[in-house]
């Protein structure tokens, strides 16, 4: 088999790479070509992985081709930052000296933020390195940086500034990882909760506040699902569960590191107390919202005319 033949071969089917003759497989061309379609094509370098001009080439083509770098090129800042370029996550593959190198480090974050998780422990407690990652954002994929509070030290889950910025950065999903400080804090607590963002900010409030009305009915009436994570007397008071159960579907953020919408069903019924889930009016409202709602209501309004009739002429719209 020829040059012209195996790269015809492995542009359809990267992986075939894995049967070609071994002067073969480490053919530049050859790994340019299998790449595209199969991601673990450039291990077949052999030793010209070890070579900084091939290894150059790859990263110029994708920054990913780092991970496969022969160990003496990665304490290469060249190399690193050529990668960077292109793959924020680099810094993951870098050498523990330039793990420590604060402008290295600050120059990954720009790519990604979530690239603080693989710097060195004391740059997660430099202030600047950290509150740079945490401003991140990047319009093309989503990402918001305010995640990158999961991976700060301690001491700067402790610093509102630190805190407030990651919040603001995240939809308010940070709030998981701030310090217990700012989960006991009403005034950040409905804050968060108001930037319609995912009901699990309720679930890392403090106990305290998953007690208090004002900050259960503010979520619930974003996203009627929130009520799952409110304390269980609330789940009795029937204004805050004819507030959740009357929520439409939403779109929300999802989780991290990822930020997106996706489109949710209001199931908070089936949450409620089950003294409410035998209550009429509260069994209407959420099946009006959601008539799969009917699954959570009490076996004795499953059959309610009134109920089954609101159900058949949503399912007849």
């Amino acid at each position: 088999m020829d040059k012209k033949g195996a790269i015809e071969i492995v542009r359809y089917d990267g992986e075939k790479i894995k049967d070609l003759p071994d002067y073969l497989k480490k053919d530049k061309e050859i790994i340019f070509a299998a790449w595209s379609t199969y991601g673990d094509a450039p291990k077949f370098a052999g030793e010209n992985l070890k070579n900084k001009n091939f290894i150059l080439e790859l990263i110029k083509k994708n920054g990913s081709a780092i991970e496969f770098a022969g160990d003496n090129l990665k304490n290469d800042k060249e190399i690193l930052l050529a990668a960077l370029k292109t793959y924020g996550k680099a810094i993951k593959f870098a050498g523990n000296d330039l793990k420590k190198d604060k402008a290295f480090v600050l120059e990954a974050i720009k790519n990604d933020g979530t690239a603080l998780e693989f710097a060195n422990d004391n740059l997660k407690k430099d202030k600047e390195v950290v509150l740079a990652a945490i401003k991140y954002k990047s319009s093309g994929s989503g990402r918001c940086g305010g995640y990158a509070l999961k991976f700060a030290d301690d001491s700067l889950k402790k610093d509102k500034e630190v805190v407030l910025a990651a919040l603001e950065n995240s939809h308010g999903n940070a709030l998981e990882f701030a310090d217990d400080i700012f989960k006991k804090d009403k005034e950040i607590v409905l804050a968060v909760i108001k930037q319609n963002s995912l009901s699990n900010n309720l679930q890392h409030a403090d106990n305290s506040l998953k007690k208090d009305k004002e900050i259960v009915l503010t979520a619930v009436k974003i996203d009627g699902n929130a009520l799952m994570f409110a304390d269980d007397s609330l789940k009795k008071d029937k204004e805050i569960v004819l507030a959740a159960v009357k929520t439409e579907s939403i779109f929300i953020y999802d989780n991290m590191p990822y930020w997106m919408t996706r489109k949710v069903s209001n199931i908070s019924l089936k949450f409620a107390d089950d003294i409410l889930k035998k209550d009429k009016e509260v069994v209407l409202a959420a099946v009006k919202s959601n008539e799969a709602a009917l699954e959570f209501a009490d076996d004795s309004l499953k059959n309610d005319p009134d109920i089954l009739k609101i159900i058949n002429d949503k399912k007849n719209t």
